[in-house]
Parts: structure tokens; sequence; C-alpha cells
């Protein structure tokens, strides 16, 4: 876990290294469903645009937090309440084709940790795992529809313990030049 941290901390760091005339930032707030949880989640996340270019090509570093709102249920016995949350952190990289059209497909895989937590009320029982795993994500932007922001859809399988797909809206704010 610590490796992992550590990695995510030297990637951000060599984004904020690069020149930053033209490193680009952007703050990416989100909603959206977790189909396997059966619960929606909410989110944000940070994308640093690589200060160079490959081909019609722009390469991003995504960091991301959401959080699922699953159900809450009675136990087997009928004796209390037992409520569940996860959490999910991402660290993703996403190539994004034809960066400058109206209409920005883009790809992209990543880390995931996944907070699994369950609680129960009378007794006092408390449980969590953590699951270290892998994102495979897809979508498309939609620069200049909204005129403040890039709009965005986006398909997310989660490789961590369990596989999760997840389908997510959101919009790209840009903070930088």
């Amino acid at each position: 876990m610590r490796k992992l941290f550590t990695a995510l901390t030297l990637a951000l760091c060599i984004s904020f290294a690069a020149p930053q005339a033209q490193a680009q930032f952007s703050l990416f707030p989100y909603i959206g469903y977790n189909i396997d949880a059966e619960g929606f989640l909410i989110g944000i996340g940070g994308e640093f645009v690589a200060p160079f270019e490959i081909s019609n090509l722009d390469l991003t570093i995504a960091p991301s937090v959401e959080y699922v709102f699953t159900e809450d249920f009675e136990d087997p016995f009928g004796n209390a309440d037992v409520s569940t949350s996860i959490i999910q952190i991402n660290g993703d990289v996403i190539a994004r084709f034809n960066p400058q059209g109206s209409f920005v497909p883009y790809a992209g895989a990543g880390l995931a940790i996944v907070i699994f937590s369950v609680e129960q009320d009378i007794s006092g029982f408390d449980a969590s795992d953590t699951d270290i795993g892998i994102n495979i994500l897809g979508g498309a932007a939609f620069p200049g529809v909204l005129g403040f922001g890039d709009p965005f859809v986006q398909g997310r399988i989660t490789l961590a313990g369990d596989t999760a797909i997840a389908l997510i809206g959101g919009v790209r704010i840009p903070l930088g030049n």
C-alpha cells in the first residue's frame, strides 16, 4: 500500500515539475452508477495534461476519488440494520484521440484502491476490506458544448477483488492555460 501511494505521489510531482507554460489542469466532478454494487456514485478528480504532444494524441494523468451510495439492509436474523460503504481511489492515465475536435474519444487504464466497509448498528460489528486493482476505461468528451467546460461520458471496469462496472458522466472544468 505504501509503495502505491509513493508511486501516485511521484506521478503527481512529475506532472507539476513539467514546464507550466504548456501544462494544463482541470477539475472534474462527476456522477454515475456502479452496476455491480447497485449504487449511485459521486466523485471528483483532477486532470494533468502532459506538456508534450504525440501526433494527434494528448496524455493525461487523472487521479480521482469517489463514494458509492449502497443500500442498507437488515441482518439475516432481523436484529439490526447493516450499512455498507464503498470508497474508490483511482489513478488513471488517459489517452485522448483528436483532442482539438468537438468530439474527443479517449481510452485509459490505471490503478484503483477500493475500500469496502460494513457496519452493524446494534452489536457494533465493524469490518473493512481494501483491494488494489486496475481500471480499464473509455469514453468521449464534448468540448465547447456547454461553453464553460467539457462534458464527458465514460464507462469503466474495475478489476479489484470483484469486478465492478461503472457508467459515469460529468464535466471537466479547465483551471490552467
